[in-house]
């Protein structure tokens, strides 16, 4: 199991960013790690409120994340201009 979880990490590093990813958080994760961004809001966003993003529940994740709505709104363009499916240009 730790060899095939290290050929994952190393296809994962391959191009596109997000390829080979288990899923849409992930794949999102990867994205924002390789544009530096790993430790940004966006970043907190795609690991911890996915799922209230998708519902719109902006003023909840700013709460929870203690910014404005104004923070989690702009996050959440950068977090759409990501690609859901890298490897579909491949298919």
């Amino acid at each position: 199991v730790l060899e095939a979880e290290a050929v994952l990490a190393r296809v994962q590093k391959l191009d596109p960013p997000g390829v080979a990813a288990r899923n849409l958080a992930e794949c999102l994760a990867i994205q924002l790690e390789r544009q530096g961004r790993g430790k940004s809001l966006e970043s907190k966003i795609v690991h911890h409120h996915l799922e209230d993003l998708a519902r719109r529940k902006i003023p909840e994740i700013a709460r929870a994340l203690k910014v404005t709505p104004a923070d989690v709104q702009r996050a959440a363009e950068l977090i759409r201009q990501l690609d859901p499916r890298p490897g579909a240009a491949f298919a």
